[in-house]
């Protein structure tokens, strides 16, 4: 071990390498690509675990459950992210924004929408601002 802060990025390789470049260089990455593989590598406890929206064909929600109903994983931070460019009714991201407070998620980030606001290294600032609180 390393003796870096640890950070498990539930998504695909474009998310890693947001996520990578958001918080550059401030602890060690590790991915997994789909919901077993993402609740194996919550067991070794990361610092932070940080969910892509679109995460395993969209089974972020289920990541969030079964990662807030077993007591030995709760308290592990989770910041969820938006990456995929397409349009989302304005409503559908406000409720699933207070569904993943209401789980417990420390953050959501839509990335997509930031980067349209604010431009993309805004967006990706925020995104890292939000994972390095917990690192």
């Amino acid at each position: 071990m390393t003796g870096m802060k640890q950070i498990l990025v539930a998504g695909g390789p474009a998310g890693v390498r947001l996520l990578s470049s958001a918080v550059s260089g401030q602890a060690d990455i590790e991915s997994a690509a789909s919901l077993d593989a993402a609740v194996d590598r919550a067991h070794a406890h990361p610092d932070v675990i940080a969910c892509e929206m679109s995460f395993d064909d969209s089974r972020m929600f289920e990541l969030v459950e079964a990662l807030k109903a077993d007591a030995d994983m709760r308290d592990i931070p989770v910041v969820c992210f938006r990456t995929k460019v397409g349009t989302l009714p304005a409503a559908f991201v406000s409720r699933a924004t207070l569904a993943l407070q209401a789980l417990g998620v420390a953050a959501f980030i839509d990335v997509v929408q930031l980067s349209a606001q604010v431009g993309a290294d805004s967006a990706v600032a925020q995104l890292g601002q939000a994972i390095s609180r917990y690192l």
